[in-house]
C-alpha cells in the first residue's frame, strides 16, 4: 500500500483492496502512483477550504472518483489536481451556503426571548398605566393632537384637517404635548431622566 504524507489518506485503500466492498469498480494498481503529487493536492485543497478535515474529505472523494473511472486519464497528476481543486471549491460553496442559510434561519428564531416573561408583562402594564395617567393630565387640545400623531400615525396635514387648525398650530401643540408628557413622566419616575 502506498504511503501518503497526510493523515486519513494513509488508511484509504483502493476499491479492489476491499476498502469499498464488492462491485465498486476497477482499481488501478496502488504502486502505479509515481506521477500523482499528493502534497500539491493537499496544499491546493487546504488553501481553498482553510480546514484540514474538509481538505482531507475533498482529497479522498477525488481519489475515489479517480479509482472509479473506467480508464486512467492521460495526465493523472493534472486530472487529480484539477479534480481536487473543483471538489474543494464545491465544498467551500456548500459550506458558505449552509452558513448563510443557518444565519437567515436563526434571525427569525432568537434563542432567548422575554416575550413570555411575566415580570416583563407586568412592567409593560405598569408603563401603559403610567403613560395613560400622564396623558390624562395633559390638556385636551394637546392630548388630541398627540394621540392623532402617535397612535393613529397621521401626518401634520391630516391632523390639521381633522381639527380644523392651521399646520403651524398643530406643530406647536404637538411640541407642547411632548414636553408636557415628558414632564409628567419625569414626575412619575419613568421619564427619560430615570
Amino acid at each position: 500500500m502506498a504511503s501518503f504524507p497526510m493523515g486519513p489518506i494513509r488508511t484509504l485503500r483502493s476499491p479492489g483492496a476491499g476498502g469499498l466492498g464488492p462491485g465498486a469498480g476497477p482499481s488501478p494498481p496502488v504502486d502505479d502512483w509515481p506521477d500523482a503529487d499528493f502534497g500539491s493536492m493537499a496544499r491546493a485543497s487546504r488553501r481553498i477550504l482553510r480546514d484540514d478535515a474538509l481538505a482531507d474529505d475533498a482529497i479522498q472523494e477525488t481519489l475515489l472518483s479517480f479509482w472509479g473511472r473506467p480508464e486512467r486519464p492521460e495526465n493523472p497528476r493534472a486530472w487529480l489536481l484539477r479534480a481536487v481543486t473543483l471538489r474543494s471549491l464545491h465544498l467551500a460553496r456548500a459550506r458558505r451556503r449552509r452558513r448563510e442559510h443557518e444565519e437567515r434561519a436563526s434571525l427569525g428564531r432568537p434563542e432567548g426571548t422575554t416575550r413570555d416573561d411575566p415580570a416583563r408583562s407586568l412592567d409593560g402594564e405598569d408603563l401603559a398605566r403610567v403613560v395613560g395617567e400622564a396623558l390624562g393630565r395633559i390638556a385636551e387640545e394637546y392630548r388630541t393632537a398627540f394621540l392623532l400623531r402617535a397612535v393613529e400615525g397621521r401626518d401634520y396635514e391630516s391632523i390639521a384637517a381633522a381639527l380644523g387648525l392651521p399646520i403651524g398650530t398643530v406643530r406647536s401643540r404637538l411640541s407642547r404635548a411632548r414636553r408636557l408628557l415628558r414632564e409628567q413622566l419625569a414626575e412619575a419616575g419613568t421619564g427619560p431622566e430615570h
